[in-house]
């Protein structure tokens, strides 16, 4: 963005890749806005440091791209570059913060505002909040209430300069206490560990679940020998205490449930072998093990 003293900013321009939905998503609201994309890839392009120092970028924000900024661009922003990280930094950097803080079964979690230089979520912090995560929060509630908080973030950074400073409440990171989550990175790549409690378990399940959209972790599964593959959607964990070993299948009541380690597992929603279950299906299952029980 180009300030314009103290009259309000100038948007000069907006990366984003395609998606889906032209129409109805980012693409084109922008598009309502008069406003054009540009191929978010540019980023990555020395070549695309000369479109920034011909617009004389003053700021430019980073808000959920899987890029890396080329030094080249970086060095062109008169201002600063700035990336909105929804994740404690340094110890929850790199993708997915939202994900693996649920799966950590995290009371809190952390958005924040940092400055960008050629690392990856390494720049100094300008600015956070931290907030209450609820025991029922899912991937795509945690990373809505880490949008709504960042733009807060983002206000008020862009306040700060177009008043002439610019927040130095921020910290330095220790970048020994640095962890790296990776694009690939999955817990047990995404098999469920039925000798988990099944509060660690629910959590597994709850922080893979995007609906409506799709999940970076993709859906949590677990199989019965090589012929029957589970994938579960939606769990709730009971109080009912398992006397018996853990990852077997009961049905009662027309439900399906699975022991964990302490407590047994309703399965809410869930496919076998990619189709509903019917009524054969869930009796077929009645007494079978999962694997990885142990």
């Amino acid at each position: 963005m180009k300030l314009l003293d103290r009259r309000g900013y100038t948007l000069n321009g907006i990366l984003s890749e395609k998606s889906a939905s032209p129409i109805s998503g980012f693409q084109g609201v922008a598009k309502r806005l008069g406003y054009d994309l540009l191929p978010a890839h540019l980023v990555t392009k020395s070549a695309f440091a000369q479109w920034v120092k011909a617009q004389q970028i003053d700021v430019l924000l980073n808000v959920h791209s899987l890029y890396v900024i080329c030094p080249e661009v970086l060095q062109e922003v008169q201002i600063g570059a700035y990336n909105l990280h929804p994740g404690h930094l340094p110890e929850c950097a790199g993708l997915n913060a939202p994900s693996w803080a649920i799966y950590g079964m995290q009371t809190h979690h952390t958005v924040c505002l940092h400055e960008m230089n050629q690392g990856i979520d390494t720049g100094r912090m300008v600015e956070e909040i931290t907030f209450e995560v609820s025991p029922q929060e899912t991937g795509r509630s945690l990373s809505l209430k880490c949008t709504r908080r960042g733009l807060a973030l983002i206000k008020r950074l862009l306040d700060s300069i177009e008043q002439g400073y610019i927040l130095n409440s921020g910290r330095e990171q220790d970048l020994s206490q640095r962890v790296f989550y990776t694009k690939n990175q999955v817990p047990n790549q995404g098999e469920v560990v039925w000798h988990e409690t099944a509060l660690k378990v629910d959590a597994l399940v709850r922080a893979c679940n995007y609906f409506p959209f799709e999940s970076p972790w993709g859906v949590p599964y677990s199989r019965i020998d090589e012929n029957i593959r589970i994938d579960i959607i939606k769990t709730r964990p009971t109080r009912q205490p398992v006397s018996g070993l853990p990852g077997i299948l009961k049905l009662k009541d027309g439900k399906i449930f699975i022991s964990a380690s302490d407590y047994w597992i309703q399965l809410i929603k869930y496919q076998v072998n990619g189709q509903q279950p019917d009524a054969a299906v869930k009796a077929g299952l009645d007494g079978l093990q999962c694997d990885m029980a142990w």
